[in-house]
């Protein structure tokens, strides 16, 4: 699994969901290291992988901004934490989908288990070492891959 190309999957997908499901456009790219992004109490989708590679695909929502994507999602306002969970899950899973359509190219078959939501008690429980930040105007999504 080439860096290159993972890369280039990750930001076609998180271009094309974040369109769609949040009506927002993709405006940077960069990488930093993950302790410098998280806090306690920002939600995790965790994307388990079994193939094309094992491992899992994660992406971070900042707390003060997830309710607001996931209301630019739905049309309407959201402030329970499951709904936010829901929300969140479900453009992880849009994110993955689109991730592998790109990463294989329609020349293979991935397995990915469904989404899991949560929101992060301790950041450093995190074990990845850098992760990309997609800047969508006035938010960012953070995204990393942990293989096995």
């Amino acid at each position: 699994m080439q860096n290159d190309d993972v890369f280039l999957s990750m930001r076609r997908a998180m271009e094309e969901a974040s369109e769609r499901l949040f009506f927002r456009e993709l405006i940077d790219v960069n990488s930093k290291p993950s302790d410098q992004v998280f806090r306690s109490g920002d939600y995790q989708v965790i994307l388990k992988v079994t193939n094309p590679f094992k491992g899992q695909i994660q992406l971070f929502f900042p707390k003060d901004s997830a309710a607001q994507l996931v209301t630019e999602m739905l049309g309407e306002p959201v402030d329970e934490i499951e709904k936010i969970k829901d929300g969140l899950a479900e453009f992880g899973n849009t994110f993955g989908g689109l991730f592998f359509k790109n990463f294989l190219r329609s020349n293979g078959a991935y397995q990915m288990g469904l989404p899991e939501c949560r929101q992060m008690g301790n950041k450093k429980a995190v074990s990845l070492d850098r992760v990309w930040v997609f800047d969508l105007d006035d938010v960012n999504i953070y995204a990393g891959i942990q293989k096995e």
